[in-house]
């Protein structure tokens, strides 16, 4: 195949999206719309999780982003992510498939039982003491310039942690070394912090640069969990200039080092958007995930609302498990018989938050059944104007509402 339609890493100068299409489908109609616009499409995006989940290989979804570029003839280049990727093992596959960005989920590593700060400080060699002494005191200039009210961080702060993200720095160097640093090609490597219930503290996003410059790690970017809640498929939850305080901070932090920052979950945060376009004026990586799975899915309630009956029933007995693999705060209860509406009404049913969130996580057992499975792509095969209508109305309102540069 031509290079041009090889996934590529993302030029230095232009904001990436990462697309998350589970489907398979949804890049051809992506790639028309994104031609209007400056951004670097990151077509192949999909973890390991909703690799499980839809029967699908890293090859067949880099493949399938292959295609629909030949389709349209995209000669910019496009991005193929190995997402919350956790395992050296899972990561190779992905680069063998020909992935060129992975995204290292750290989750698993922080510690499991807490330890004092103060005794970790002192289980440390010399050197390392030396070098984090180091950086907690750079710290405190840079967050006295950066917000001279803000109150300094203090000693004990500083060694918690420390004893709570060192484990994570040894295991980003582990696995840059086994799996990054070995790849002839350039590698897009980000690293992902955001999996946790609380917000990162600047201070651990400030040692992570610290760490991997002494160490000469290079990255791409970086996910830090900023203030709020960041749930799959609806609209930021929390306040919008505690968000913006947050954001600021990191991203200053971010330019100090020289990697971008990446906002997980970013579908459909339309009411931060505009926040996110006023604050960063570098290039940064934003993630959708799922959000064009949800508008496949709004296409077969208006179209076919006997097959949307028989998702929504078989997305019923399924939630109570797949709610185990997502953090979402619809409950079983939030969810109405579909009796209770008509058929006009089913697709309004996807713009609801909850009812978003209710098919969003259910979307391994729809797949896996195989008469919905094959229904769904008859419909969407059968009604591709309308569907890449659809998909192109809610990546419009991402890009319109991010204020991303149009092309001249």
């Amino acid at each position: 195949m031509d290079s041009n339609y090889r996934a590529s890493t993302c030029p230095s100068e232009m904001i990436s999206f990462g697309l998350g299409d589970r489907l398979g489908n949804a890049g051809a109609a992506h790639l028309k719309l994104l031609q209007a616009y400056n951004v670097f499409p990151v077509l192949a995006q999909q973890s390991t999780r909703e690799l499980s989940l839809t029967k699908r290989t890293y090859a067949d979804v880099v493949k399938a982003a292959c295609e629909q570029s030949v389709e349209l003839a995209w000669e910019r280049g496009f991005g193929a992510d190995g997402d919350h990727l956790k395992t050296a093992k899972d990561i190779r596959t992905a680069l063998e498939a020909g992935c060129r960005m992975i995204t290292l989920d750290c989750s698993d590593e922080f510690p499991k039982t807490e330890q004092k700060g103060i005794d970790y400080w002192g289980s440390l060699s010399s050197e390392k003491q030396a070098l984090y002494q180091a950086l907690y005191e750079e710290y405190l200039v840079f967050s006295n310039e950066h917000d001279p009210s803000c109150e300094p961080l203090e000693e004990a702060e500083f060694h918690d942690t420390l004893a709570y993200f060192e484990p994570v720095f040894l295991f980003i160097k582990r696995i840059y070394e086994e799996t990054i640093l070995p790849e002839p090609a350039k590698i897009d490597f980000e690293i992902s912090i955001d999996e946790t219930a609380f917000e990162t503290p600047p201070f651990a996003h400030w040692l992570l640069g610290g760490v991997l410059r002494a160490d000469q790690i290079e990255i791409f970017s970086v996910a830090p969990r900023f203030t709020g809640a960041f749930e799959k498929g609806i609209d930021y939850i929390g306040d919008p200039d505690a968000f913006r305080v947050s954001l600021r901070f990191h991203e200053a932090i971010a330019d100090h080092y020289g990697h971008r920052l990446s906002i997980h979950s970013g579908s459909d945060k339309y009411s931060i958007f505009p926040i996110i376009a006023e604050e960063l004026k570098r290039p940064y990586h934003l993630k959708t995930a799922g959000t064009h799975w949800l508008v496949a899915v709004e296409l077969i309630a208006e179209t076919k609302p006997e097959l949307f009956r028989d998702m929504y029933h078989l997305a019923e007995q399924s939630f109570t498990d797949a709610k185990k693999l997502y953090s979402i705060y619809t409950e079983a209860e939030d969810i109405a018989d579909v009796s209770e509406f008509s058929e006009e009404e089913y697709p309004a049913l996807l713009q609801h938050p909850n009812y978003r969130q209710f098919f969003h996580i259910s979307y391994g057992a729809l797949l896996r059944n195989h008469a919905i499975h094959d229904g769904m792509y008859r419909e969407m095969d059968a009604n591709k104007d309308r569907y890449h209508e659809l998909l192109n109305i809610n990546l419009k309102k991402h890009l319109d509402k991010l204020n991303l540069e149009q092309r001249i």
